[in-house]
């Protein structure tokens, strides 16, 4: 845990995020990696310096899920992204979260929902300044237990609606990599959904995804 705090490639990113002096000033009371995180995630609530809606615990929370990543592809000899796209990514992934942050104000509640087989549930973030996104998506069966998962980086992607379809194929294509044909899967994109349960034909940027997994058949949104 601490060196998501002090390598060389966390610095960069923490500087980036302009989050360095935050962490600096965690790291002074000389403790442990993992209390360090917990003191940072239960702090007051404040704003990413320079953006009057993200705030900053949920940044910090993403950034050491990358940072980890990062590290992790280092230690297997596999390639990292440099830490500018990162930085991007992560600050995607933060404002896409609030914007999809239910109001306090509503009544209605969304549960997962049992499949009669198996649910890819997939999202996607896009980097409007980066031209460029990321995808994930995690496999369960019918009865919610997990069967696997994977994140995918996109470095160029045009729009946040190729995005959200390229995540739905991210996902349709490890459950078919797994033997698994007939799935219903799930995504918090109306477009994609209505896209996959056949009840409209778009034109766009991302028909060509689209048209990709309708040979494929047994898809239920």
């Amino acid at each position: 845990m601490p060196m998501v705090f002090k390598c060389q490639g966390a610095a960069d990113i923490w500087r980036g995020l302009g989050l360095a002096d935050t962490i600096h000033e965690a790291m002074v009371m000389d403790r442990s990696g993992t209390k360090v995180f917990e003191a940072l995630l239960k702090a007051p609530h404040c704003l990413l310096p320079g953006y009057n809606s993200i705030e900053k615990r949920n940044v910090i929370a993403i950034a050491a899920c990358y940072i980890w990543w990062r590290r992790r592809r280092s230690t297997h000899d596999e390639q990292v992204p440099p830490a500018s796209f990162c930085i991007n990514l992560i600050k995607a992934i933060a404002a896409n979260s609030l914007r999809a942050k239910p109001s306090t104000n509503s009544q209605w509640k969304k549960t997962w929902s049992r499949p009669r087989s198996i649910k890819p549930n997939v999202d996607a973030a896009f980097s409007i300044e980066n031209q460029s996104g990321a995808s994930g998506a995690i496999l369960r069966n019918n009865k919610g237990e997990f069967i696997a998962a994977k994140t995918t980086i996109i470095p160029h992607v045009a729009s946040a609606t190729l995005a959200e379809a390229l995540a739905m194929l991210h996902g349709l294509t490890l459950a078919n990599s797994l033997g698994y044909n007939d799935v219903e899967a799930e995504s918090d994109s109306l477009e994609v959904i209505q896209l996959c349960s056949g009840t409209e034909r778009i034109w766009n940027e991302a028909t060509a995804i689209y048209a990709e997994w309708d040979w494929e058949g047994g898809v239920h949104a």
